[in-house]
């Protein structure tokens, strides 16, 4: 039996494994680094702490949104961001992504290996 490659081309779109931070319907803010959900304070994990902004500060003209502003999600929108947040492209430049885009949730981290856990 042969092996069989997965190449991802211009024709397949590409798998990206960001942080989900907005569900349908909730209304999302940044501000001075923190994220508001629903106009209530949210407590990011340590890696995210005061990093949360709305555009990257050299992303010019793609970035949709600005902080201050309120991102209101639709009834089937998601709304992700990477944790590597001064240079992810994610929700913020790509905006909210519908159910049917989700492929699945990360149950273990395995790198680096001083921060391996099991999620669920």
């Amino acid at each position: 039996m042969g092996s069989r490659r997965l190449r991802v081309g211009r024709s397949q779109p590409r798998i990206y494994c960001k942080r989900l931070i907005g569900l349908p319907g909730e209304q999302l803010r940044f501000e001075e680094g923190n994220l508001y959900v629903d106009n209530q304070p949210v407590t990011p994990p340590a890696v995210l702490a005061g990093r949360l902004h709305a555009s990257l500060t050299d992303a010019g003209p793609e970035a949709r949104y600005r902080d201050g502003e309120t991102i209101s999600l639709a009834g089937d929108e998601y709304f992700f961001i990477g944790d590597n947040v001064e240079a992810s492209k994610d929700s913020r430049f790509d905006g909210p992504s519908r159910r049917g885009a989700i492929l699945g949730v990360v149950d273990v981290l395995y790198w680096p290996l001083g921060r391996a856990r099991i999620f669920r």
